[in-house]
């Protein structure tokens, strides 16, 4: 099997459109090839964030804490704290 036929595999298994002939012959691929296996393992938590089966998940230093928006950052509680909008 060559890594294109890998990809196409690799999409209809996602869509769950492989049988298991194919399904066999894409996981020996798998363990022989790590670039295939990588992209794999990429497309499928892309398919599993995007049909809502994993719960996106924000980096630790997204830049917020207590209540403040990063560090050094100026913290608003109310609307009517923030600046003005300034449009150009």
């Amino acid at each position: 099997m060559t890594c294109g036929d890998s990809k196409e595999l690799i999409s209809r298994r996602l869509d769950g459109r492989l049988g298991e002939e194919e399904s066999a012959a894409l996981e020996s691929h798998l363990v022989e090839c790590a670039g295939c296996a990588s992209e794999s393992a990429r497309l499928a938590l892309a398919d599993r964030l995007l049909r809502g089966r994993v719960a996106p998940e924000a980096a630790p230093d997204f830049g917020f804490s207590s209540g403040r928006l990063g560090s050094g950052g100026r913290g608003f509680s109310e609307a009517s704290e923030l600046p003005p909008r300034r449009w150009c």
